[in-house]
This record gives C-alpha cells, sequence and structure tokens, in this order.
C-alpha cells in the first residue's frame, strides 16, 4: 500500500455561510415536517462546529 502523499497546509478561512445549505420557501414547503427538523438540527451542528474551530486556532 502506498503512503498517502503529505498535504498543503488549509489556506483561508471557512465560514457558517460556506457550509449552510438554503431552501426557497417553495422548496421549505415540500420538505414534511422530519425534514424540516433535520435540516435545523444539521444546521446547528454544523454551526457547532465552525464555531468550535475559531477557538482551536485564536
Amino acid at each position: 500500500m502506498a503512503a498517502a502523499a503529505p498535504r498543503a497546509p488549509a489556506q483561508g478561512t471557512v465560514t457558517f455561510e460556506d457550509i449552510a445549505m438554503y431552501f426557497s420557501w417553495e422548496e421549505w414547503d415540500l420538505l414534511d415536517e422530519a425534514q424540516r427538523h433535520l435540516y435545523q438540527d444539521v444546521m446547528l451542528e454544523n454551526l457547532a462546529l465552525i464555531t468550535s474551530l475559531a477557538f482551536c486556532f485564536q
């Protein structure tokens, strides 16, 4: 098995806007209640993860 090539350090920053998923009102209306809750849970988890990264690199 070949060794993985070393990666260059990441450049730039990642913001919540970079990973957020937005729905139009028409798309939102197509989601059932469970899908809406899942969306909200995932967005809150993403926000928490992005926020925690800010504390790691200060």
